[in-house]
């Protein structure tokens, strides 16, 4: 990344830390170029020339689709345009569903925990996985849950 990431810290899995960046994403965004506006219409790519550096815009729609900007690694255009960088605060909402989820005793218990998920899932009754593309340190290890070994472990 570069100078930027000690004013403006990757973003924590609270929810205030969207918060208090949407509030500071007008003066950053200030500072830099647009190079790029995603087609679905929600996200944007910037670039600061001082600095090298990348941000992406995105709608935080849990904050009331609050918009904010975060530093990402650097991409090409082709490459971002065919996939975004992954949102923080989608990756907040889903591990806050999950840590949620598996705080009832009887959800560590169901068989087949991965095809049930799913289906919670498809049904809408369950936060979809976060898309876009990973970057540290928002790494899908962290985040999304591996069902099957976690069935293991609860019900040994």
């Amino acid at each position: 990344m570069g100078p930027s990431l000690a004013k403006y810290p990757h973003l924590e899995f609270r929810r205030d830390t969207i918060s208090r960046r949407a509030k500071q994403t007008k003066g950053i965004i200030g500072e830099l170029q647009l190079i790029a506006k995603h087609t679905d219409g929600e996200h944007a790519l910037y670039r600061n020339d001082k600095t090298s550096e990348y941000w992406q815009l995105a709608s935080a729609w849990n904050w009331g689709a609050l918009s904010y900007c975060f530093l990402v690694p650097e991409i090409s255009l082709a490459d971002w345009n065919s996939e975004r960088y992954i949102d923080p605060d989608e990756l907040i909402v889903f591990v806050g569903a999950v840590q949620n989820y598996f705080t009832q005793d009887s959800n560590r218990k169901i068989r087949g925990l991965k095809e049930h998920m799913e289906k919670l899932q498809k049904a809408g009754l369950f936060p979809k996985e976060p898309t876009g593309r990973w970057f540290g340190p928002y790494v899908r290890e962290n985040v999304i849950p591996d069902y099957n070994a976690l069935e293991s472990r609860w019900n040994a």
